[in-house]
C-alpha cells in the first residue's frame, strides 16, 4: 500500500495535473484491503487444516478453502487494475466535466 500511495502521490505531481479520480482512489483502498484480509483469512485457515493430518477429506476442504483465496485474491487484482487505470488517466490527460 506504500507503494500504491507514493504513486498516487508522485504521478500527478510529475503530470502536473490533478488525479483523476479520488473516488476510484478510495474504491482502490478499500476493495485491495477487504481482498487481503480475506486471502490471509482463509491461507491461514487453510494452513490450519492442512497442518491437521486426522481428517478425512482434508484435501477436499483445504481445496475449498483455495478457492476462496482465489476469490479474494480476483477482488485484489481488480483493485490493483482499478489503481493502473486511475494513474494512467492521470498521467495521459483528461479534462473535467464541465
Amino acid at each position: 500500500m506504500a507503494i500504491f500511495s507514493a504513486l498516487y502521490y508522485i504521478v500527478p505531481r510529475l503530470a502536473n495535473r490533478s488525479i483523476y479520480s479520488v473516488r476510484l482512489v478510495k474504491v482502490h483502498f478499500w476493495m485491495h484491503n477487504f481482498g487481503l484480509i480475506g486471502m490471509v483469512s482463509f491461507f491461514f485457515m487453510a494452513g490450519l487444516v492442512g497442518g491437521l493430518d486426522q481428517a478425512d477429506d482434508m484435501e477436499k476442504l483445504v481445496g475449498r478453502l483455495l478457492a476462496f483465496v482465489g476469490m479474494f485474491g480476483t477482488v485484489v487484482l481488480t483493485a490493483n487494475i482499478i489503481w493502473g487505470y486511475n494513474l494512467f488517466k492521470t498521467a495521459t490527460g483528461w479534462e473535467k466535466r464541465q
